[in-house]
């Protein structure tokens, strides 16, 4: 993985990109790109909530186990400066910042949507998914590029 930061600094230096932004994009699709063929395979078969699940437990086991664990490695040798909402640093953690809020976001427009749906998803909720993200990358490229 340390081989992969390289890389993305390198992109970063190449391009003048935040590695933040390159990191949200090539990483991303690159994490998701297996999920994205096989979810709609077992949807197919019949598996259409293993499919749903395992996309939200890939997620959440990244999350919470992938972050976690290098958090207590990080911090076992010592304070970890983690300075993500640090407002004098606002500059530099700023794309972090609008991708959390953009989740959040998210999560809580998907909560209203699913209850209102009577937790049915459906067409309109994957048109709003699909929809939400270009929506989010749209921002996010204008921001980081301008």
């Amino acid at each position: 993985s340390r081989g992969l930061g390289d890389v993305y600094k390198r992109q970063g230096l190449l391009t003048g990109l935040p590695t933040v932004y390159i990191g949200l994009t090539f990483s991303a699709w690159g994490n998701s790109l297996s999920d994205a063929f096989a979810n709609p395979a077992l949807a197919k078969m019949g598996y259409g909530v293993m499919a749903v699940t395992g996309c939200f437990a890939g997620q959440l086991f990244n999350t919470l186990v992938g972050f976690g664990s290098n958090l207590i490695k990080s911090s076992s040798k010592g304070e970890v400066e983690f300075d993500l909402f640090n407002w004098s640093k606002l500059d530099k953690n700023y794309p972090s910042v609008i991708v959390i809020l953009m989740a959040f976001c998210n999560l809580l427009i998907s909560l209203v949507l699913i209850i209102i749906q009577k937790f049915k998803m459906g067409t309109l909720y994957g048109w709003y998914l699909c929809s939400f993200y270009v929506i989010f990358m749209i921002t996010i490229t204008t921001i980081v590029i301008a």
